[in-house]
């Protein structure tokens, strides 16, 4: 009888806990840090520099994402912009749904850089353009970790003439040139391409990095092992480099 009466004491114990376990378990939410597109791109910047030689025109791309800092207002973008900006050059500065903001010569860009290392450049934001845009949050905390989940900004397909938002995942951590990136991998079968470099990628409605390159794979080597270029293939990998710490 007392066997029996303590394993119905056990039960109604065990009942009482799971009921009381319940709501607390509901309570328990997985932290949403994606970002709202229109937040992404309400403070991204598309980039065209138009290179005038005797035979034509030649184009260069890239994108920036406007952000504040220290009570200052700058462009975060890629810094492999070679000698596309000399001094005569032209660079249109456009929205993200490619309306046209402001050119300026390549020579008034280049007096707006407030430091650059191999993975990023950072601009003044050009006067004129404050009240267009709604600037950014710098993530200034620990770096993110292998899995978690970004927002990257990037060029539309096929026309490439406005800002889509695309989903990645970090893959890994690493140093390249002296920088560090995040190897980040895209969802969904999308690609960067491109014109890309310098787009924004987001965590939890903050900036934390951009676009530095699009890794590839070669379809062909020859026996001296040297890779063909033109047979590179894209893959849905890419690395960004993260938001300079030494940047005051």
């Amino acid at each position: 009888m007392k066997k029996i009466l303590l394993a119905i004491i056990l039960v109604i114990a065990l009942v009482s806990i799971a009921c009381q376990s319940t709501p607390l378990a509901a309570k328990v939410q997985v932290k949403d840090t994606r970002t709202d597109p229109e937040q992404i791109k309400n403070s991204t910047l598309l980039f065209v520099v138009e290179s005038i030689h005797e035979t034509g025109v030649a184009l260069g791309y890239g994108m920036g994402t406007v952000v504040q800092y220290q009570g200052g207002l700058f462009v975060v973008t890629h810094n492999h912009w070679g000698n596309i900006l000399e001094d005569t050059n032209i660079v249109e500065i456009r929205d993200a749904n490619n309306r046209m903001l402001q050119p300026i010569f390549t020579s008034k860009f280049k007096s707006l850089i407030v430091y650059q290392d191999a993975g990023t450049m950072v601009l003044r934001l050009p006067d004129g353009l404050s009240d267009k845009l709604t600037p950014a949050s710098l993530y200034r905390e620990t770096q993110l970790k292998p899995g978690e989940a970004v927002q990257v900004a990037h060029r539309r397909q096929p026309d490439r003439d406005r800002v889509e938002i695309l989903d990645a995942v970090v893959v890994d951590i690493s140093l390249s040139k002296d920088t560090t990136v995040y190897t980040l991998r895209s969802l969904d079968s999308q690609y960067l391409q491109p014109g890309d470099s310098g787009g924004g990628v987001w965590h939890n409605g903050q900036l934390v990095a951009n676009t530095w390159t699009i890794i590839t794979e070669s379809t062909v080597v020859d026996a001296d092992g040297n890779v063909d270029p033109a047979r590179e293939t894209l893959t849905d990998r890419s690395h960004a480099a993260i938001f300079p710490e030494g940047f005051k």
